[in-house]
């Protein structure tokens, strides 16, 4: 028995050592860099490369989708950042980014939008404070200075659900 394992590991050896000798095998697989991503046309069944107006096309969907479902998305988003900029020292110099409107369930009524985000403004010295994570519904407006359960409301509401959409703060 022990005369068999050790011819075993005689040839698996030689057969490294071929392997390795002879280099590695060439991969022939076309690289997925060098293909283009193919979808599938919907009126001919076949495969043909993605292109510019696929994607221009599926956003358009989803933002109809989005506008169905939340009709008043830009208005209630204006109307929670304005409720943000008038918490703020100088709301003029407020800076947003990484806004996003969030599902917000509400109970025996239809779903909500909650609007997270990081602002940055100008303190009353005339310096900028910094990006800091907000939360606003409405004309309520919740920051980790103003809300003692902001951490745990914001990983919740915020981080812990997917987005409806994203917002462009500064065009509205």
């Amino acid at each position: 028995m022990k005369e068999m394992v050790a011819a075993g590991a005689v040839i698996a050896g030689i057969v490294l050592f071929v392997a390795w000798v002879g280099g590695p095998a060439e991969d022939t697989r076309p690289s997925a860099a060098a293909a283009p991503r193919q979808t599938t046309s919907s009126a001919v069944g076949t495969l043909r490369p993605a292109t510019t107006e696929d994607a221009a096309a599926i956003a358009a969907q989803q933002e109809a989708r989005v506008a169905a479902r939340f009709p008043a998305l830009n208005q209630d988003a204006r109307t929670a950042l304005q409720a943000l900029r008038g918490q703020l020292s100088d709301p003029d110099s407020a800076r947003f980014r990484n806004v996003w409107a969030m599902r917000y369930p509400v109970q025996g009524q239809a779903d909500a939008a909650i609007f997270c985000g990081e602002v940055n403004a100008r303190n009353r010295f005339g310096g900028y404070v910094g990006f800091e994570p907000f939360m606003a519904l409405g004309h309520t407006v919740y920051t980790a200075e103003t809300s003692d359960v902001f951490e745990g409301m914001y990983r919740d509401f915020c981080l812990g659900a997917p987005p409806i959409a994203q917002i462009d703060a500064d065009a509205l």
